[in-house]
């Protein structure tokens, strides 16, 4: 069994392109008709689309799910060099890398569309 994680953006083309030059994110698969695209973020795969009415009876409700909290924890060896790095790349981050109550360094940021992810 394998985890794929899932996330709905507004521009597929924009959102690829995001991850690709923000994040470093290749790209696995394209589904142009389904406005989807498949990327791998270290070992990991993030299934991006935008909702559109061809996905059927759940494409309104995955449209509502565009900029929210997507849980998914982008685990670096230094969370400060990381957020260091992508600051720099104009990612923007909702904080500056701070120690959790449980004991993690994290740091959350915003894709284009405003789905936040952590660093952790």
């Amino acid at each position: 069994m394998k985890a794929v994680f899932q996330i709905f953006v507004s521009d597929i083309r924009k959102g690829k392109k995001w991850y690709v030059e923000k994040l470093g994110a290749k790209v696995l698969a394209n589904y142009p008709s389904y406005k989807c695209v498949l990327l791998s973020i270290g070992n990991e795969q993030i299934d991006m689309g935008q909702p559109i009415a061809k996905w059927g009876l759940n494409w309104k409700k995955a449209k509502r799910l565009v900029g929210r909290q997507v849980g998914i924890l982008l685990e670096v060896e230094d969370v400060e060099k990381e957020y260091e790095r992508l600051s720099r790349k104009g990612v923007k981050f909702l904080f500056k890398p701070k120690k959790a109550p449980w004991g993690e360094y994290i740091a959350d940021f915003q894709d284009m569309d405003g789905n936040i992810l952590r660093l952790v």
